[in-house]
């Protein structure tokens, strides 16, 4: 049972009392009656209170870094593995117009040897250079690799 925490307030003739949790309004002779709804909590309770909700959020929070942490690196696993996927399909695409290119539609004959493959080496070449030209390309990625390499021979 939470009984009122009463104060009495000075410079009253008739002995007025408040409760410092509810502010129940009373006398010396008949305080006010009944449970507190809100009882008074010294500073010290509400300090630790505030203290313990703190401690929660922080390990909420903490927990929620995590996740995020855990959801980038999943991101970036399937970010490379679509980049993969986005490159062998483009390795096959390029091996089909060369086949187009050596085998040209409507004909059973090949072209002349020299100059199909030189059309086939340019068709090559053009994708390839559009293929690393991409942002976070396989270019960006090997300058990425020996840059580690060369931070880490370094701190060794």
């Amino acid at each position: 049972m939470n009984k009122h925490s009463n104060e009495a307030v000075e410079g009253d003739d008739g002995g007025l009392v408040i409760c410092r949790g509810c502010k129940a309004h009373g006398t010396f002779a008949e305080p006010p009656s009944g449970e507190c709804p809100t009882p008074y909590k010294s500073d010290r309770v509400l300090l630790a209170e505030s203290m313990a909700r703190e401690q929660a959020l922080q390990q909420r929070l903490n927990a929620a870094d995590q996740r995020i942490d855990e959801l980038q690196e999943e991101r970036e696993k399937l970010i490379a593995h679509g980049r993969n996927q986005g490159l062998d399909e483009a390795s096959t695409l390029c091996s089909r117009m060369a086949y187009d290119t050596y085998y040209p539609a409507g004909s059973r004959s090949r072209h002349f040897i020299p100059k199909a493959l030189e059309q086939q080496g340019n068709l090559l070449i053009k994708a390839a250079n559009a293929i690393a030209d991409l942002p976070d390309g396989p270019y960006d990625r090997y300058k990425a690799r020996q840059q580690k390499a060369a931070e880490k021979s370094a701190t060794a």
